[in-house]
């Protein structure tokens, strides 16, 4: 699996883990219920993550799926962006989960 791969996946796992610890869960774990619920329940509602990360899962499918399916490359920096977000959202809800 390339990196850009798991790197979003990591940080889609990682919002599933947020919303499961706060008793937020779902049979199917498709990617727009994670993002509208991540975003709902943990950034707008309880306010656990920061305002920045709710464009985060939707900015780094979009990019994943560009990557992987757009004969068009992606950009570096854009690249570099979008793999640093995915792990600061991982390492923060790493450290909530740990609380």
């Amino acid at each position: 699996m390339p990196v850009r791969t798991g790197r979003y996946f990591a940080a889609f796992q990682a919002a599933i883990a947020a919303l499961a610890d706060k008793g937020v869960q779902n049979r199917k774990n498709d990617h727009a219920w994670v993002q509208s619920e991540f975003n709902r329940r943990l950034i707008k509602n309880r306010k656990v993550y920061p305002d920045k990360m709710k464009t985060y899962l939707l900015n780094m499918q979009e990019v994943r799926n560009h990557a992987d399916y757009s004969v068009e490359k992606i950009g570096k920096n854009l690249a570099r962006r979008q793999l640093g977000r995915a792990d600061e959202m991982v390492e923060s809800i790493e450290k909530e989960l740990g609380k």
